[in-house]
């Protein structure tokens, strides 16, 4: 009963998260891994502009937000840099070029830059 109150709990507090970023539609970014679909790239505009809005969030906020990231470099003294692609030249035929949305973490587990690059 106890487990169940907690299970529970958990994603009710899980239901009411409010997104730092708005007007990006969540289900279809998770949806279109590696960008392929691009569908990522409706939201460019809208992300970049509201960048600023990740920092200082935690990297289980991220993952909560953008789901698991495409790739992931780990750097020394425990950085690491989650990258979604929003465009992937590298992943998939139809595209042309590769942009990307890289989040830094520092050691703590904290957002401390956020870019979009194209590579």
């Amino acid at each position: 009963m106890f487990k169940l109150s907690l299970l529970s709990l958990f994603f009710a507090t899980g239901c009411f998260y409010k997104c730092p970023i708005e007007g990006i539609d969540l289900e279809k970014w998770k949806k279109d891994k590696m960008g392929c679909l691009g569908k990522r790239g409706y939201f460019l505009d809208t992300l970049i502009a509201q960048k600023e809005s990740l920092k200082r969030l935690y990297e289980r906020d991220i993952t909560y937000i953008f789901g698991r990231p495409d790739k992931q470099e780990l750097y020394t003294r425990g950085q690491k840099v989650f990258i979604y692609y929003i465009y992937s030249a590298d992943n998939c035929s139809l595209q042309k070029k590769n942009i990307t949305l890289e989040i830094k973490f520092n050691s703590i587990g904290l957002t401390n830059e956020i870019f979009v690059r194209e590579l």
